[in-house]
Order: C-alpha cells, then sequence, then structure tokens
C-alpha cells in the first residue's frame, strides 16, 4: 500500500470516528434534555358534600373520569417549565403545545358565592422506579454513586395549575391562576423543591454537571407554588381556587365556576431527570367548599 493511500485510510477512519463520536455526543444530549417523560398515569377527580363537578356542563355529579375529560392516559409527559401555569415551553425556551396534560372542569352549586379549595383527599402518587446511577453526582443531599440502587419518584417533579374563569369559554386571557407543588404521598419529606429560587446544587443541576453538560439558569424563572399538603382545604389561609358566582339561563337554581386544569413535570426540578423515564404517577384531586363569609 503506497503512502498516499495509507493516509487516504487514516483520514477515512479518522472521519469516520469522529463521526462516531459526534453521533454519541449528540445522542447523549438529547438522552439528557429531550427523552426525560412519563408514559403513564392515572386521573382521579371528585367533590366533597355541597357541590357538583362536570366535564362537560351536562353531565353532573360527584366525579369525572379521565375518559369524560378527555384526557388521554398514555400521553407522553416531557420535560416542560412554565412562569404562570398556563403557558409552557422547553428548556430552550421554545413555546410548547404538548408534553403536558390540561383540561376544562365546570362546577356548580345551589349555594351562592361558595368558594372552592383543593381537598386535603389531594394526592399524587409515584411507583417507585429503582435505578441505578451511570456517574457519580450529588441526589438530594447525598453523594449517589454507580454501584448503589436508588428510588426515584417521578411526582417529585409536579406541578399542578388551577386557572379560574368567569365562563365556559375557558378564556386563557383571564382568571386567577394557582399553582400547587404537593408533596407526593411515597415519603413527604424528600421532595427538594424550588419556589422562586433555583436549586443548582442537587438532583438534575448536578447529573448534568457529572456528566460533562452543565446547564445554564440564565433568564429562567418560576412561580411561587402553594405546597403544603397540612394546609390543603377550606379551613385554611391557603387560597380558594374559584368561587361560584355565574348564573345560567335556564339553570335558576345554581351557581357556577370554572378551572382550567394543568399538569406537567417541572424540567427545572432538581427530581427531573432520566432516571424518571418510562415511570408512571397518579393525580388524585379532591375539591371541597367553604360559604361565603
Amino acid at each position: 500500500m503506497t503512502k498516499l493511500s495509507r493516509k487516504l485510510l487514516i483520514s477515512v477512519f479518522t472521519l469516520a470516528f469522529a463521526l462516531v463520536t459526534l453521533g454519541a455526543t449528540t445522542f447523549a444530549w438529547f438522552t439528557l434534555s429531550g427523552t426525560v417523560g412519563v408514559d403513564e398515569f392515572e386521573l382521579s377527580t371528585a367533590t366533597g358534600f355541597g357541590i357538583e363537578i362536570s366535564a362537560d356542563g351536562i353531565n353532573w355529579g360527584n366525579s369525572v373520569t379521565a375518559a369524560e375529560l378527555g384526557v388521554n392516559l398514555a400521553t407522553k409527559m416531557d420535560a416542560v417549565t412554565s412562569t404562570d401555569g398556563v403557558s409552557f415551553k422547553d428548556l430552550n425556551k421554545e413555546s410548547m403545545t404538548s408534553g403536558f396534560i390540561t383540561f376544562n372542569l365546570h362546577f356548580r352549586s345551589t349555594t351562592e358565592d361558595l368558594k372552592v379549595y383543593l381537598g386535603s383527599e389531594t394526592e399524587t402518587f409515584s411507583t417507585p422506579k429503582s435505578w441505578t446511577p451511570d456517574t457519580t453526582f450529588t441526589y438530594r443531599g447525598v453523594s449517589q454513586n454507580p454501584e448503589t440502587p436508588i428510588d426515584i419518584f417521578a411526582a417529585d417533579s409536579l406541578r399542578i395549575s388551577f386557572q379560574e374563569h368567569t365562563s365556559d369559554e375557558f378564556n386563557d386571557e383571564e382568571g386567577l391562576v394557582t399553582i400547587w407543588e404537593l408533596d407526593p404521598s411515597d415519603d413527604d419529606d424528600k421532595n427538594v423543591r424550588l419556589d422562586n429560587a433555583f436549586v443548582t446544587n442537587d438532583g438534575l443541576f448536578m447529573y448534568w454537571e457529572a456528566k460533562g453538560l452543565p446547564l445554564s439558569i440564565a433568564g429562567h424563572s418560576l412561580p411561587t407554588v402553594v405546597y403544603d399538603n397540612d394546609d390543603l382545604g377550606a379551613d385554611t389561609d391557603n387560597p380558594n381556587l374559584l368561587t361560584l358566582s355565574e348564573t345560567i339561563d335556564g339553570a335558576d337554581n345554581y351557581y357556577f365556576g370554572y378551572l382550567t386544569v394543568r399538569i406537567w413535570l417541572e424540567g427545572w426540578d432538581p427530581d427531573n431527570f432520566d432516571a424518571i423515564f418510562n415511570s408512571k404517577f397518579s393525580v388524585n384531586l379532591f375539591f371541597e367548599v367553604q360559604g361565603a363569609e
């Protein structure tokens, strides 16, 4: 083989190796930034005494199913973020119209100005997923290593927003929005929370850094959330979600209210990294009321 042929062959191998390396890097990048998600979840919605709920404003009762709400239980949940609980973006600040759950609820009561609260029976739940880290990083204040499996809970990065509306048109431009980060029922004392500040020394951020792909949080922000399960319900100081005050022609004995509910996996949450991929979670929403003061 001539020197020119050998050089050409070496060049071809070098190029092939470079492409393989680039492909591996690209795969790792997208694995870390684009495939965190949940493929299956359960949803239940119910109300207490004195209030009825409906998915369509026609059929009323004390509970509605995911099928009645038009929620696809096989919806893929992606890592998205929101500053207001209404509009969503991916972690590159690109607008998102999928990757999260949204549905509308109608409420009614025969008592005027009833205030609707998220009840204490509301809970989020994850099936624990055993995961063996592929690198050493800090998670929940403890150094994790590739030799020791840990349990991961997808529900730890869930957020739920409730947007009040004044009519059944469910206009996104109107209405008070309350955002909840509920304590997962698995282990209430382990969920690392964000509130108004980013947690940059645990979980997601430490994992990315250990993988050689540090995150940039510049320009990102999150809203304040209400998250203490002990304070859920009408007998607390937490805000009510809506007030039943609208009247409708032909329904003289009822007062109505409307909510849009959105459920998402907060992409900047310390618990939201590859380990939760293909996990399962459930959300049980319970609403209760309190009379007007």
